[in-house]
């Protein structure tokens, strides 16, 4: 599925016109009217697809970590021009496993 969305998204640039950080808002803000609907990967994904659609690029980061009860923890972001525009309150303390897109 990762793979399939930096592949539709790659070349999408078919409406240049909402800034990046105003698209990461409306992502984020979703959030309230579908409760459950899904965590950060889901986010990030759904933002990269809207920044393609508007004519950025953008790079979906994925990080894993050892929580202290010894669970594997992920997390998903997402850059946009070298920035991470959602997800970021908690990326660093992941390992990157993998960049998908740009």
């Amino acid at each position: 599925m990762l793979f399939w969305v930096t592949e539709k998204t790659k070349n999408m640039k078919t409406n240049p016109g909402l800034p990046a950080d105003r698209i990461a808002w409306i992502v984020g803000a979703s959030d309230k009217f579908f409760p459950g609907s899904g965590g950060c990967l889901v986010r990030a994904m759904t933002a990269k697809v809207l920044l393609g659609l508007q004519g950025h690029s953008s790079l979906l980061q994925i990080g894993m970590v050892w929580n202290s009860t010894g669970r594997l923890e992920g997390h998903a972001w997402l850059k946009c021009e070298g920035n991470i525009l959602l997800g970021g309150f908690d990326s660093k303390r992941f390992i990157l496993m993998r960049g998908l897109g740009e």
